[in-house]
């Protein structure tokens, strides 16, 4: 999904999900619902090093009616070999 494309961006030159720290934000439409954003929260948790620090956002936008995006920053990155 969503979540893994942004985690795992082949055209990125590092490892986002062995970051150190990840800050994410979700945007969605008004019918943006708590399920979604536990889901997407749990996937980026569950695929990111378990001792990273991870805080995240939500943000409704009325422009997102039945769309989602995600905007994630990383810190302390590895540099993809």
């Amino acid at each position: 999904g969503i979540a893994r494309k942004v985690l795992f961006n082949r055209l990125s030159p590092y490892r986002s999900y062995k970051a150190k720290g990840i800050l994410f934000n979700i945007t969605g439409g008004e019918n943006l619902s708590l399920n979604e954003v536990n889901q997407i929260g749990s996937i980026i948790t569950n695929l990111v090093n378990p001792r990273a620090k991870v805080v995240f956002g939500v943000t409704q936008n009325k422009k997102y009616q039945d769309k989602i995006k995600i905007t994630l920053l990383a810190t302390g990155c590895e540099w993809k070999e």
